[in-house]
């Protein structure tokens, strides 16, 4: 109907649709990289000469320095999380490993075996990456010692657990990322809008994803339908809801607070948890974007704010850094743009008459969220839930019956799995979402009918 208003929410599920590791699953992936993961055509397989895009190429550029920040991330793990036998193991490994000391790739990749070997025992530790953040918070809030880490070497293990993730997130993008599902949403988003006056505001999208692939999709579409247009007809952009700053300082960018100001139609995309390619400026405060390339592991390659470098006066110049906000209940929102983005998301989703939850499981941790939520909607919106498969419950208690369970004991099997529709009809009320469990791909088949 025109004039109703849509919200969708996207969580880790949407992300998983286009091959990008869960939270759950960068740990696993960070310890699991190495050089042969990197596409080769060459018959020797020389990682040198690779014949690989640009993206993978800057990759592996920082692919030591990377080695590197996820040895120390391994053996603060193994210290703190594994047994004493599993840390003497790992030590030994990397040990091993270090007395390889040649260039030439059979050595490299003798060298990664070895490493391979003591990433495997990080493997296998049972440490979340909500464990590590969780800590690295709270140390960070109390200024404390942990064990034999002082404050400030926690702080590095922090931010060198960030760059391992920017790593790990990045190499997903750059070789296995699949934008298809993106593509086909961002396709019917633009649609919609074009549908609708410069003025209108019925429709957003927030996500608590870190990923930028939604954005570079959207705008991929933008820019297409950009290019078509006459003077007459107003161009559409994605809408970060701040002041964003073009990091390769194109003459033709528009900051997201200044589309519909020149007379542009604006899609807001509001990133509730900031996003890997999001650089900041830690003396500045601006946050340098990029619709097109991928950025975020620039910050591998010390990147400075080209405002602050301007000043001699500041002593150590002020390194560009990933914003994201962190998977835990300590999470801080102190961040001025990520304050605007998440009053920004308490008005659209006030406003709302239908949200839309894709790939989103409602964690407990996400009790900020929750909050916004629980304050903002409205009694008459419509709730929509796009789930897998795998969280049915009628799936799942199949699944148990047809294994021999009793009727009792899956009951207390669904209890203790603690599947996303128990704690979206305790938060909203079973009767007022309408649930769908055909993952992302499915639910854009039928979206617009």
């Amino acid at each position: 109907m025109a004039g109703l208003k849509t919200v969708y929410i996207l969580g880790a599920g949407a992300s998983v649709s286009a091959k990008l590791p869960t939270q759950a699953g960068i740990i696993s992936l960070v310890f699991s990289l190495d050089r042969s993961s990197f596409n080769t055509t060459q018959e020797n397989g020389d990682f040198l000469s690779l014949n690989i895009n640009e993206s993978e190429e800057k990759l592996q550029l920082f692919y030591p320095e990377f080695d590197k920040y996820r040895r120390e991330l391994g053996q603060f793990i193994v210290s703190n999380f594994a047994t004493s036998d599993k840390s003497a193991q790992y030590s030994i490994a990397i040990r091993q490993a270090d007395m390889i000391t040649g260039e030439s790739a059979e050595l490299l990749l003798e060298k990664d075996e070895m490493l391979k070997q003591a990433y495997n025992i990080i493997k296998s530790i049972n440490v979340s990456l909500e464990d590590l953040f969780t800590i690295f918070d709270s140390i960070a809030a109390g200024r404390e010692h942990f064990r034999l880490y002082s404050p400030q070497r926690m702080a590095e293990m922090h931010n060198k657990l960030k760059m391992c993730i920017i790593y790990a997130m990045s190499f997903s993008i750059a070789t296995v990322c699949d934008e298809s599902d993106y593509t086909c949403f961002s396709q019917y988003l633009l649609s919609q809008r074009l549908l609708s006056s410069q003025k209108e505001d019925n429709l957003s999208v927030i996500t608590m994803n870190w990923d930028d692939i939604f954005e570079r999709s959207l705008y991929k579409l933008c820019e297409s339908y950009n290019k078509k247009t006459t003077k007459k007809q107003q161009k559409v952009y994605p809408d970060l809801c701040f002041y964003n700053y073009d990091y390769h300082f194109k003459p033709d960018h528009i900051p997201s607070v200044h589309i519909k100001a020149k007379g542009n139609k604006n899609i807001k995309i509001l990133k509730m948890h900031g996003s890997l390619a999001w650089l900041e400026c830690p003396r500045c405060g601006r946050i340098f974007t990029d619709f097109k390339d991928e950025i975020a592991y620039e910050e591998f390659g010390n990147t400075y704010c080209r405002f602050c470098t301007n000043d001699t006066d500041i002593g150590d110049l002020p390194i560009l850094r990933s914003l994201i906000i962190t998977p835990t209940f300590m999470k801080s929102l102190d961040n001025l743009n990520i304050k605007n983005i998440w009053h920004n998301a308490y008005i659209d989703v006030n406003e709302a008459d239908h949200l839309v939850f894709i790939g989103y499981s409602f964690p407990d941790a996400d009790f900020e969220m929750r909050c916004l939520l629980k304050k903002a909607v409205k009694s008459t919106a419509n709730i929509t839930v796009v789930l897998s498969q795998y969280d049915d419950p009628k799936e799942i208690r199949n699944m148990l019956k047809n294994s021999g369970c009793t009727d009792e004991l899956i009951k207390q099997i669904i209890e203790k799995m603690s599947l996303p529709f128990s704690r979206y009809s305790s938060f909203f009320g079973e009767d007022k979402i309408e649930f769908f469990y055909g993952g992302f791909n499915e639910y854009l088949k039928h979206l617009g009918e």
